[in-house]
Order: structure tokens, then sequence, then C-alpha cells
């Protein structure tokens, strides 16, 4: 077995691994993302009640995962079960005597095992990517709904017939729902990108490995589809979690547009106090989601993850070699 052959092996297990991780983090953070979906969808509705809670692709979403899993299972069922069952069969040993009775029954049951751990683990990675790309859009719009309230409110004059403080409370409750839920999804963040970069990993190994097993028509395909999928989720994932962040720099400078309206304006001592307080809290807001609490979610990722791809690449070309 080739040096590029066990890489491939290694990342599977890596990527089925980090499925079931995600599995536990899910289970074990569940209240607080039972409890963090209700205050933004409850928040959504109040803010922009003629805008869907989350993303408006979500259908067409859930339809290309339901796709995505069914090209998986049939690539995999075919490598298994057609491609390679005479030689892989031959090399698996059975750890009881009285199972070689039932040999082809028991290693297609291996081999079914195999197949829906990894379709399981890939279920779960992407049932977990739209909650979190949907939760990312649902405070993006929230956001951009306060945003433009701000903005409608200075440029027609209302801030002086308003107050300030219902804008200042409102936005507290938005820099709370953004910290609930980055605590909860974080570390399912960091599984997911991870999983990407195995994706990755495995197209790059397989690529590169001398293995004839890996030289078919329906593996080269295989290998194709696996890294278009790994593009769009990896580009899915981090669109809508720098869109976050993306909103927050627009809020900033929308505070800065209001601080240019009120200062020309013949607004009473209160008011330019209280908006010196909101002024405040839109700069000292961080509405940002993050990956695992390490860094934030920007379109700097795409350069990072190439980098570590093409890292990998190279190390592997030369241990190939």
């Amino acid at each position: 077995m080739t040096s590029t052959s066990s890489a491939a092996q290694l990342v599977f297990y890596a990527c089925v691994f980090g499925g079931f991780l995600i599995n536990v983090v899910t289970f074990v953070k569940a209240k607080d993302i039972n409890m963090y979906l209700y205050n933004i969808c409850k928040l959504s509705y109040a803010l922009c009640p003629h805008v869907p809670v989350g993303s408006k692709l979500a259908k067409w979403h859930m339809r290309f995962h339901v796709l995505g899993l069914l090209i998986f299972l049939t690539f995999m069922s075919f490598y298994f079960f057609y491609q390679e069952w005479k030689k892989l069969s031959e090399a698996v040993t059975l750890p009881f005597m009285f199972l070689n009775s039932f040999r082809d029954e028991s290693i297609s049951i291996i081999f079914s095992c195999i197949i829906l751990s990894f379709v399981f683990s890939a279920n779960i990675s992407g049932t977990m990517l739209m909650l979190c790309g949907n939760t990312y859009a649902s405070l993006g719009n929230i956001i951009k709904a306060y945003r433009k309230r701000l903005q409608n409110k200075f440029r027609s004059g209302n801030y002086m017939k308003e107050p300030l403080t219902v804008d200042i409370k409102i936005l507290n409750m938005i820099t709370k729902q953004v910290e609930l839920a980055d605590g909860a999804l974080n570390t399912c963040t960091v599984l997911l990108y991870g999983m990407f970069i195995c994706m990755f990993y495995i197209t790059i190994s397989i690529g590169l490995s001398e293995d004839e097993s890996f030289k078919t028509k329906v593996v080269i395909w295989y290998i194709v589809w696996n890294f278009i999928i790994a593009i769009y989720l990896f580009s899915r994932l981090t669109l809508s979690g720098y869109r976050v962040q993306k909103e927050n720099k627009k809020l900033q400078d929308t505070g800065i547009e209001c601080s240019r309206i009120i200062v020309t304006s013949p607004a009473d001592e209160y008011t330019l106090l209280t908006f010196s307080l909101l002024l405040a809290s839109i700069k000292d807001s961080n509405l940002t989601v993050t990956v695992g609490g390490m860094f934030v979610i920007e379109k700097g990722l795409f350069l990072t993850v190439a980098g570590t791809i093409v890292t990998y690449g190279v190390i592997l070309f030369q241990m190939n070699k």
C-alpha cells in the first residue's frame, strides 16, 4: 500500500470520526441550541417580519443535501460491492471461525457498515451545516434590519420624537443572541471545517495515489464530485458566517452617518447623551461568529485553507517519489 493510499484511508476515518463528534457535541449542546433558535426566531419576527428566518434557499439546500448523500452512497456501493469486491473480500480476515460459513454475507455486512458510517457522518455534517448557515443568515438579516431602522429614524428626523434608549436595548439583545449562537455553534463549526478540509485531502490523496483501483472512471468521477461538494460546503459556511461580520461593519458605518446627522440637528442635551451611549454600544458590540472562539469567520479563510491544501499536496507528492 502506497503512502497516498494510507493517507486516503486515514483521512477517510477522520471524516467518519468527525461526523460522530459533531453528533456528540450537538447532543450535549442541544438545550443551548434550542434556546438560541427560539430567541433568534422571536427577534427576527419582531425586527424583520417580512423576511423568512434563515436562508431563502433553505429548501434547495435540503434537496442538494439529499442528492449529495445519494450520490456518495451510489459511488461507494459500486466501489465496494462491484469494482473492488473480489480484492477487498479476499483481504478481509473474519474474527470468528464460524463466520467463514457465511463469509460473503459477513463481508457484505462489514462493507455496508463502512458505507453507512460515512453516509451517516456526512448526513450529520450536512444537517449541522444547514443549521449553522441558516443561523448566520438570520443573524445577518437581524443586524441588517436594525441598521435600516436606525438609518430611517435619523434620515427622517424621528430620533427626536422616539427615544433612542429603545434602540440601545435592541442592540444589546442582538449582541447577546450573537454571542449565544456563537457559543453554541463554534465547536461544531471547528469540526465542520475539519471535515471539509478532510474532504479536500481525500481528493488529493486519491488523485496522487498510484493504486490502480483509484484510476477507474468511477473513482475519478467520485473525487471530482467530492471536490465540488467540499468547495460548495466550505463556501456556504464561510460566506454565511462572513455576512454577520459584514453587516456589523455596515452598522458601524451607519453609526458614523447618524452622528453626522445629529451633530447638525437641533437635538437637545438628553438626546445627544443617549446617542453617545448608542454610538459607544455600536462600536463596542462584537457582532461576529467564530471558529471555536479562535478566529472570526471571514473571507481570509479561503486563502488559509488553500495554503494548507497546497502544502498537503506537496508533502504527499514528495513522499510518493
